[in-house]
């Protein structure tokens, strides 16, 4: 990905990506007061803190935090390198998020007085520390004299999954991952701009904090292995271009491969649209935008238990059938709704594909899309506006947006991205337009 420079509040900001820096050379040495090859501005630059403070690049592997600060050979661990915080104030927070689960023991987050060096023995610089329980998001508060902090993000836990989503930053929320990319601040000793302690602005408008449900073509975290804020790169798929053009504080992806909107009969439970929401309710957080991508499923595993619009109306709430599809969707929306009665929900309907019919999808698709509006849920028809065509698309075979006539994403062994960039563009738009953005 090639490296973008912008001017931010007087301030030069590189984006997304380390250095060396190329095209927009010129502007960021004309900010400087200054004019240089990139060779030499490479050499004079200065370089200030990432808004996510954790770089996955510098970790060290099979190696703890201990309570006694030190730095010590543990297998099945990973810690981060040590992290400047001098230009903190005591007392400022700290959020982590993107762990993965650990129920081996609680993490450890250590706080130093000076840089640790210490190696399988006690760090006569540690302040205090910290554990982590769960898998957070966890907010530490900085300690009076801290100058450097490290934590175990992964602590003798085998098989604890990727550490690539882990986001370190100032605040006590945690907020949409960012990759770690280490600011411009100054030249040859001169500061541009802000304070380099101060964190990047965001974007002029945000959708606030973002909840997500579906299947393999929504997936993005490892849910079973407790993963579930954005950002690990666990799986690709649409909301990996949605999400950057809402600008979410923060956002949870609930979906799971082979989800359906009815309990079929051998689902597992984290195929259940009612275990997603189970899950998401016990979290805490309250979404300002709720998304839903499900239904395919439900035709592909029991096409015969879909429903009807009138049956499902003509019962009680708590007589509804969760085995039937669209009596399962009724009692889910009602649920996000008493849930979340200020969230602004939304449905995605299933795509054209190559491994259904289109009649029997857009059938499919009406009923889907009665029932959401019935609960005042805005509806994306990303069937008709996606712009992803069944006929150009092959069942079991690479077509021209999709892998196999079904799925766009990448854990299916393909890297193309053209199929979840025209979902994730389409479902965007839709949410920003509703939300007047």
């Amino acid at each position: 990905m090639t490296p973008v420079l912008r001017i931010q509040d007087d301030r030069v900001v590189l984006r997304p990506e380390g250095l060396p820096l190329s095209a927009e050379i010129s502007q960021i040495a004309a900010a400087a007061g200054q004019s240089a090859g990139a060779a030499a501005i490479d050499a004079a630059a200065d370089l200030g803190d990432s808004y996510n403070l954790f770089d996955k690049d510098a970790v060290r592997v099979d190696a703890e935090v201990q309570y006694n600060g030190g730095l010590y050979v543990a297998g099945d661990s990973v810690t981060s390198a040590a992290i400047d915080v001098s230009r903190l104030p005591a007392g400022s927070k700290l959020t982590i998020s993107g762990l993965a689960a650990n129920p081996a023991l609680a993490r450890v987050w250590a706080f130093y007085s000076d840089e640790p060096l210490a190696t399988n023995a006690p760090e006569p610089n540690l302040i205090s520390y910290v554990t982590i329980p769960g898998n957070g998001p966890f907010t530490a508060t900085l300690p009076n004299g801290a100058k450097s902090t490290r934590v175990s993000v992964r602590q003798r836990q085998p098989g604890a999954g990727s550490f690539a989503g882990v986001q370190i930053e100032r605040g006590d929320k945690a907020t949409a991952f960012q990759p770690y990319a280490p600011r411009i601040i100054g030249f040859n000793g001169r500061p541009i701009g802000a304070a380099a302690s101060e964190p990047s602005p965001g974007p002029d408008t945000s959708v606030g904090v973002v909840a997500i449900f579906g299947d393999s073509i929504t997936a993005t975290e490892n849910v079973e292995a407790g993963q579930y804020v954005y950002g690990s790169g666990w799986s690709k798929n649409w909301p990996d271009f949605a999400l950057p053009m809402l600008s979410p504080t923060s956002a949870y992806n609930f979906a799971r491969g082979g989800a359906a909107f009815g309990n079929y009969s051998s689902a597992v439970p984290w195929q259940r649209f009612h275990h997603q929401l189970d899950v998401a309710f016990a979290q805490g957080f309250t979404p300002d935008c709720v998304i839903v991508a499900l239904g395919v499923n439900d035709l592909r595993m029991q096409q015969d238990r879909l429903g009807s619009y009138d049956t499902a109306m003509g019962k009680a709430y708590n007589a509804l059938d969760l085995t039937v599809s669209i009596e399962a969707a009724r009692a889910g929306f009602y649920r996000l709704q008493q849930q979340w009665p200020d969230a602004v929900k939304f449905v995605s309907l299933p795509l054209q594909q190559a491994q259904l019919d289109g009649p029997t999808l857009q059938t499919w698709n009406a009923l889907i899309a009665r029932m959401a509006a019935r609960y005042g849920f805005t509806v994306i028809d990303a069937f008709s506006e996606a712009g992803i065509v069944s006929d150009f698309e092959v069942s079991g075979a690479r077509g021209r947006d999709l892998v196999d006539g079904l799925h766009t994403g990448e854990r299916f062994n393909d890297a193309n991205p053209s199929g979840r960039r025209k979902q994730g563009r389409l479902i965007a738009a839709r949410v920003r337009a509703r939300l007047g953005l």
